[in-house]
């Protein structure tokens, strides 16, 4: 079997699987007017799935996308206010003024122009001040201007709000990643706006949950891994169904990320054994599995782990360059990752190349 030629595609279940129940909860949650849906799972367990099926605009919510605090674009209050500038007047211009935010846009390009100019610290902070309410101003007009219709803010990896710098930052020299983010999101929770609504996902080992919900109480769900019926579900919808769910649940215990895993595996015709007694044992040996795939996979997988920020071409190959030297370079990276964002544990943002 060619494994670069396989389509892996094919192995994303097209429809959402065994996790109804926590799809209602939330959706639940909103309408019986919670303004805030805390969604925790550890790395792996199906979180985005959920956000990405929650996150679809519905009767009487709007979405704006998932805003996933991996993005660099988002480390920054500017980048999440001007994502939200362009989600609202994409998916919700049919219910609002086709001037909303001309007003936060003007003092947004007043506060640029005056960087470039090199104008003091002091009037700098003022204009950023401005820019910031002017925002605010705008944001509630917009709000109001929904009617009936509820405004839902989704937010992705959220524990990467609160922690120090990593070494992939200092390697880079960057500074700690969301601590802007942080605090924006806080002070819009405390805002009181009657038909606003955050859905905010991320792991539990941090204790940003603990944090928001001093500011803003809400619904807290806990997501737990497939159960066996779920697994044999899982198999069905990819095209794997005469595979023994038995087995496939013994490797993975109904964790999805182990069940990307195995079923990569078995569609590249590698025969799994009987799985091992630990957990820790099961992902050392299906990672050494799946990092053996081609020899590029075994030597690029740890770097784009390591690269936890979302990976391009350039940086791939930056990252890489000093261990491989020019066989490297940026153009094989490309090609490599051309191939690789196929894969099924792979997670990509629309209009983005990069990958996670």
């Amino acid at each position: 079997m060619d494994i670069k030629s396989t389509d892996w595609t094919r192995l994303r279940p097209k429809k959402l699987i065994d996790r109804k129940k926590e799809v209602e909860e939330i959706e639940d949650a909103f309408e019986s007017g919670s303004k805030v849906v805390y969604l925790l799972g550890k790395g792996g367990i199906g979180k985005t799935r959920i956000l990405e099926e929650v996150c679809k605009n519905r009767d009487n919510f709007v979405t704006l996308g998932i805003f996933d605090v991996y993005h660099p674009d988002y480390h920054k209050v500017s980048g999440v206010e001007q994502a939200i500038v362009r989600g609202v007047v994409r998916g919700v211009r049919e219910h609002i003024d086709r001037g909303a935010f001309e007003n936060y846009k003007k003092f947004r390009e007043d506060y640029s122009d005056a960087r470039e100019k090199g104008m003091s610290s002091i009037s700098l902070e003022e204009l950023r001040r401005k820019v910031a309410e002017t925002f605010w101003e705008d944001f509630e007009k917009v709000i109001g201007e929904l009617g009936d219709k509820h405004l839902m803010l989704c937010f992705d990896t959220m524990e990467l709000l609160f922690h120090e710098t990593d070494e992939v930052e200092a390697l880079l020299g960057e500074r700690p990643r969301g601590l802007e983010l942080a605090d924006w999101l806080k002070e819009a929770m405390e805002r009181d706006f009657p038909n606003l609504h955050f859905l905010l996902s991320g792991r539990p080992q941090r204790d940003w949950w603990e944090t928001l919900s001093k500011t803003r109480k809400g619904k807290e769900i806990n997501l737990g891994p497939l159960d066996k019926k779920g697994v044999a579900e899982y198999l069905n919808s990819i095209g794997l169904g005469k595979e023994d769910p038995e087995m496939v649940y013994g490797w993975t215990r109904g964790e999805p990320l182990r069940l990307v895993f195995v079923t990569i595996l078995r569609a590249s015709g590698i025969n799994l054994p009987a799985p091992p007694v630990s957990d820790d044992k099961i992902d050392e040996e299906l990672i050494n599995q799946v990092m053996n795939l081609t020899d590029d996979t075994s030597l690029a997988l740890p770097y784009i782990a390591f690269l936890s920020k979302g990976v391009t071409p350039e940086i791939l190959s930056r990252a890489m360059s000093k261990a491989y030297g020019d066989e490297w370079n940026e153009e094989k990276a490309k090609k490599f990752l051309a191939w690789f964002r196929n894969m099924p544990f792979v997670k990509i943002r629309p209009s983005d190349d990069r990958i996670f």
